[in-house]
């Protein structure tokens, strides 16, 4: 991983390393999430495009992801991961995403009626 590139957490936090640094041996990572500073060690994946890191049950741009899976280009030269929110409605291409509230995220917003 280095400066610039998007990372997951293990609580479902997405940003992108701005910068890293040691602390007692550990290696820990500065992350612009939302325009605020978080600083994290436990990261689950990074990735240099984002869309790499959306998993079944995020929202991106507010809607539910239900499947994600990878496509090829026609000659299979390159592979890319398309999130599917429907079975018509795709996404492929990472410029498109606005928004992501992972499903961890999600799931400690929710306020539950009994």
């Amino acid at each position: 991983m280095k400066v610039g590139d998007y990372v997951r957490t293990y609580d479902g936090v997405i940003g992108k390393i701005i910068d890293d640094n040691f602390a007692q041996e550990e290696k820990r990572y500065e992350l612009d999430y939302n325009n605020k500073l978080y600083y994290f060690q436990q990261i689950v994946k990074s990735s240099t495009n984002i869309i790499d890191l959306i998993e079944v049950g995020d929202y991106v741009n507010g809607k539910k992801v239900i499947d994600t899976f990878i496509d090829y280009i026609f000659d299979y030269s390159e592979e890319f991961k398309v999130i599917r929110f429907s079975e018509t409605n795709i996404l492929h291409n990472a410029n498109h995403i606005k928004s992501i509230v992972t499903k961890e995220q999600f799931s400690s917003m929710q306020y539950k009626v009994n």
